[in-house]
């Protein structure tokens, strides 16, 4: 059986999920989401009650390594991207200013001790200057999705609780923006007057005509967003939107301001490629041609950043 000689982890807020790589870069092996559901920064703060230890980031690291099923000789290199390596985490990996570049990142991973394995974890990106930003794990996984055959600029869309909007080029990643739409989504979802009309099945399931009712709205007047948040309810109450359907609208709501706010700084371009979970790729996809994108959907592509990374880092052997 071919041996691994390196370890990634994509370390995130809620989740980890760890893969084992053979020396061509082939993911030998992945851990199962059920093993790092729980194991996220966020997660471990609120399970502990407490500000994890570096004992208890030792422990989560060895139960999620366990239940890769193959052999992980201590010595093997570890590289760590996500909230692993921010103050909440193990050690803060600091930032990186864009455009930054792999060999850049590589150069400025920060080894930390985790129980007897020794991590790399990967540093964020800043944008500095009167629109100051900050992403971590992103960049990993941009990194991953750039094709260097590819010449000119490429927008790529990572959607998520903060998604990020990224101009990359050259081999670079140019410069980034953020929108609140996945965390805005979760706080009016549970914790607003609008949230309290939805149910479970809404919430676990996509109505389609109603996102893109959604998504039209917020393209015929994106400046009236805060306006088109209350129409949820109004809707809602009035029957114009069942109780099923009403989550799947704001979803196209959001997602549609976002776009509307996120187009105009990338007028030239009028192709995205979508970067992170399926579930939420798809409804990007359908909302971006609303606004004259055309989409193209990528997937996670975390595996192939933390490969580029340590090949950068030098902690995987050139092959012969």
């Amino acid at each position: 059986m071919t041996s691994a000689v390196f370890i990634g982890i994509d370390w995130g807020t809620s989740a980890a999920r760890a893969l084992a790589f053979d020396a061509r870069g082939q993911v030998l092996a992945q851990s199962p989401a059920s093993a790092g559901e729980r194991m996220g920064v966020q997660r471990l703060h609120e399970d502990l009650g407490r500000t994890p230890a570096p004992a208890d980031f030792a422990v989560a690291l060895e139960t999620l390594l366990a239940s890769l099923g193959v052999a992980l000789p201590q010595a093997l290199p570890v590289l760590a991207c996500g909230m692993i390596g921010s103050r909440q985490g193990l050690a803060d990996a600091g930032y990186l200013a864009c455009p930054a570049a792999p060999l850049a990142l590589a150069r400025r991973l920060v080894p930390i001790a985790c129980g007897r394995r020794l991590l790399h974890l990967v540093p964020g990106l800043r944008m500095d200057g009167a629109a100051p930003d900050v992403m971590r794990g992103e960049e990993t996984q941009l990194l991953g999705a750039m094709q260097p055959a590819e010449p000119g600029q490429g927008l790529m869309i990572l959607p998520g609780s903060h998604s990020k909007w990224a101009l990359c080029a050259d081999g670079e990643i140019k410069h980034f923006q953020t929108q609140f739409s996945g965390e805005l989504f979760a706080a009016l979802s549970q914790h607003s007057l609008i949230g309290r009309l939805f149910t479970a099945a809404g919430l676990a399931s996509l109505d389609e005509a109603a996102f893109d009712q959604g998504v039209a709205l917020a393209a015929s007047a994106p400046a009236q967003w805060q306006r088109h948040l209350f129409r949820v309810r109004a809707l809602t109450l009035s029957g114009g939107l069942s109780e099923d359907a009403a989550p799947s609208f704001l979803s196209g709501l959001l997602i549609g301001h976002e776009i509307a706010a996120g187009r105009p700084q990338f007028p030239d371009l009028t192709r995205a490629d979508l970067i992170g979970s399926d579930l939420l790729c798809h409804r990007y996809a359908r909302a971006l041609p609303a606004f004259g994108l055309l989409p193209r959907v990528r997937g996670n592509t975390a595996a192939d950043g933390l490969w580029q990374l340590a090949r950068a880092a030098g902690l995987v052997p050139e092959l012969s």
